[in-house]
């Protein structure tokens, strides 16, 4: 492969953007004109192309970093910071010995609204009970591909 100049990149880039541009344009029509779903589709390939691309840039930047780094928690670089993470809960345990660990336990109780029961309560009476408020949630509409064979793998 040959290489291109950061110039040559860059205009790469611009009309990648350009073109990023002209299908979500296109694909605002999606609701109306089933056509404009190959336009849809086609962002949905680029995100997932990007997702995987980051993840890989990731992993290599975990497995080469601590080869170099051991213990680190990230960079810092001009534009980006890495920060190392670990997610979800750090300990588990065997409940069959709860007792013996009560020591190292905290027991967490609260309270959640349920939803079903406030609904069918505001059936019945028409309004909701003191003291309960409704959130303000913003809607959200997801899209996906439902066919795996339209996902673009440039990474393998």
């Amino acid at each position: 492969m040959s290489k291109i100049t950061p110039k040559q990149f860059l205009a790469v880039v611009k009309t990648f953007f350009s073109d990023i541009k002209l299908l979500s344009k296109k694909g605002e029509d999606v609701l109306f004109n089933p056509e404009a779903e190959e336009y849809v589709v086609k962002l949905i390939q680029i995100q997932e192309v990007v997702e995987e691309a980051l993840e890989h840039i990731k992993s290599q930047v975990i497995l080469e970093g601590d080869k170099v780094f051991p213990g680190s928690k990230g960079f810092k670089g001009a534009y980006i910071d890495g920060i190392k993470r670990k997610y979800g809960d750090k300990y588990w345990y065997d409940k069959s010995k709860t007792s013996d660990l009560t020591p190292y336990l905290r027991e967490v109780k609260y309270f959640k609204v349920d939803s079903e029961k406030v609904d069918e309560y505001l059936e019945t009476v028409g309004e909701l009970p003191t003291g309960i408020m409704e959130n303000q949630r913003e809607e959200q509409l997801t899209i996906k591909l439902k066919d795996e064979s339209k996902k673009l793998h440039l990474l393998e």
